[in-house]
């Protein structure tokens, strides 16, 4: 096979990918829009709150497959960049075995673990009625997500091919899927593990069948189950490779994790508003999309010693997106102070204008990270990447549990902002020659 021009760096070609990233997103906006008013509706401020924090614990979930998820893009995109048929497939059997593994061992884990910890004690819940099923639902939404894990593969295959608009079309199915088992449980008025179960074990229909289509309709060429594709070394390699992009993973995850934090200092109530307000702001943050579409591209070009064309693009195109996500962030502050009260019933007040500022600049900021992320996965810059990104995890969440108590809300988001910024940021910009004059275009 020759090398595949759509893995050269076209930018007509991003741009679509782009494009295909942010129509993936109206899913879950749409979704969002439906779900969150039936189940603030159904379920009490507690309950509702409760599901919030927990559904921000359970994204540490693609943590489990230790990084082999994101390693199997990258080495399938550099194999089709040289034209390796033979490789691509063989990356896809070892990057398949694993994931298998890897979600099965965690499931397993899960499952003998989770009945141990106090859930609701830890979390603060207050209502015995959310109380009696804090268990259960964290235990259905963990396990349930675990043995999704190897089912991601053939979305990998799709972001490593570009074809994000397909892998859109995918992602969207998988949340009208949640939405329309959420809306049939709540008819039948089943408890919160019943909601948790359509979240988190439900769109694994739709990915199972794109697993099929994808591997065995579409790129037979990479249907990994013949023996002699089993190759023990390249496994190894991508299970190296998958530490290295771990870090990235878990730093993201504990980053995230805002509503856990408010959770263990204030309330599972008080995470109900902070949790929806950063779900809306970060659907505008336009790095997560454009990662998917950069990556392979980027490292397609690095594998053929193109490093300047690569810089030169990604600088061009971070520009436009940074400055896009605070234009986004602009529109959306004064217009979520208005929506969010109608959206999630009379028991939410309006956030403030201190605490939508303060998401404005943190969207900004994790366009950032997501774009560099991208750049650094792709290319040689790995290991600055994770020191970096460790040093400003470990200080943003030294500073959320110091800050919460005192100045709530507005602790936690600016500590991310702070330290993100500026311990993670401006390193990262001068490691990559992000300002070096010389790079083509």
């Amino acid at each position: 096979m020759s090398s595949d021009p759509a893995l050269h760096i076209d930018e007509r070609h991003v741009r679509r990918n782009v494009i295909g990233g942010y129509i993936g997103r109206a899913a879950p906006i749409l979704v969002g829009l439906v779900t969150a008013p039936i189940l603030t509706r159904y379920l009490d401020k507690d309950a509702f709150g409760y599901w919030t924090i927990v559904m921000g614990i359970v994204a540490v979930v693609p943590v489990g497959d230790l990084g082999v998820g994101a390693a199997l893009t990258v080495r399938l995109a550099q194999a089709l960049g040289k034209g390796k048929t033979g490789e691509a497939r063989r990356v896809v059997a070892a990057g398949l075995f694993l994931q298998i593994l890897l979600g099965l061992a965690m499931a397993a884990l899960c499952a003998a673990v989770i009945p141990l910890i106090p859930w609701a004690e830890m979390l603060h819940v207050k209502k015995e009625s959310t109380a009696a099923v804090a268990m259960p639902t964290a235990f259905v939404m963990f396990v349930s997500y675990c043995l999704l894990v190897p089912l991601n593969v053939g979305q990998q295959i799709l972001i490593a091919y570009q074809e994000n608009v397909r892998n859109s079309l995918v992602t969207s199915l998988g949340y009208v899927t949640n939405l329309v088992f959420t809306v049939v449980f709540v008819a039948l008025k089943l408890p919160l593990p019943w909601i948790a179960f359509a979240a988190a074990g439900m769109p694994g229909i739709v990915w199972l069948a794109n697993d099929i289509v994808e591997l065995k309709l579409r790129k037979k060429e990479l249907w990994p189950l013949r023996r002699t594709d089993w190759d023990p070394e390249l496994a190894k390699d991508l299970l190296r490779m998958g530490l290295k992009f771990l870090g990235s993973q878990t730093f993201r995850v504990f980053l995230l994790s805002d509503t856990i934090i408010i959770g263990l200092t204030i309330s599972a109530g008080a995470a109900a508003l902070y949790g929806q307000t950063q779900r809306f702001f970060f659907i505008c943050s336009m790095g997560q999309y454009v990662a998917n579409a950069w990556t392979p591209a980027l490292a397609g070009s690095f594998a053929r010693n193109e490093e300047d064309k690569a810089l030169g693009f990604f600088r061009k195109q971070l520009f436009k997106f940074l400055g896009g996500t605070l234009l986004l962030g602009l529109i959306l502050a004064p217009a979520i102070r208005i929506f969010l009260p109608w959206y999630l019933g009379p028991e939410y007040a309006a956030p403030g204008w201190d605490l939508v500022g303060g998401f404005v600049v943190w969207i900004v900021v994790w366009t950032l990270v997501d774009g560099m992320t991208a750049y650094a996965s792709a290319g040689h810059y790995l290991k600055s990447h994770f020191i970096w990104l460790l040093a400003a995890t470990v200080a943003a969440t030294a500073a959320k549990f110091a800050l919460a108590p005192q100045f709530g809300y507005n602790g936690i988001v600016w500590s991310s902002v702070a330290c993100l910024g500026l311990i993670y940021g401006v390193p990262m910009l001068i490691r990559t020659r992000f300002f070096a004059r010389r790079a083509a275009t």
